[in-house]
């Protein structure tokens, strides 16, 4: 009878360990879990971050395109005026060369911000020469 007793309270106090164990199993599973959920919340917080600086400096870009394309709208007009005038000045001849005037119109609008474009033309009597 001793001997059945004995077993019983060793079945109870391993059962009791086993218990235990199983606790800080799931403890231990659920601090990972803890930890995956703050760094997956981290993760999150750094995408947004990255995407609102990407949204920004889009924004920045498309102000600055904005810009530009108003400026160069201005100097087309600018220049479209300019040559109307010259051709209402020169009429139908047929031989219309190039007055200095509308060349130095043409330069002003297209020479850019360094104050020589590409799409300069140079002054009568000189070569024109193409950027490759």
């Amino acid at each position: 009878m001793n001997l059945l007793l004995y077993g019983v309270i060793a079945l109870a106090i391993l059962g009791t360990l086993g218990g235990i164990g199983y606790k800080i199993r799931e403890a231990g599973a659920d601090s990972v879990r803890v930890e995956w959920a703050e760094a997956n919340a981290a993760a999150q917080k750094q995408a947004e971050a990255d995407r609102q600086r990407q949204d920004a400096l889009r924004q920045a870009q498309d102000k600055e395109a904005t810009r530009r394309l108003a400026n160069e709208k201005k100097r087309s007009g600018v220049l479209m005026a300019s040559l109307e005038a010259h051709i209402r000045v020169a009429g139908r001849s047929a031989q219309c060369p190039i007055p200095d005037s509308l060349r130095d119109d043409w330069n002003s609008s297209n020479a850019g911000p360094e104050g020589a474009g590409t799409g300069t033309v140079p002054p009568a009597g000189r070569a024109a020469t193409r950027p490759d």
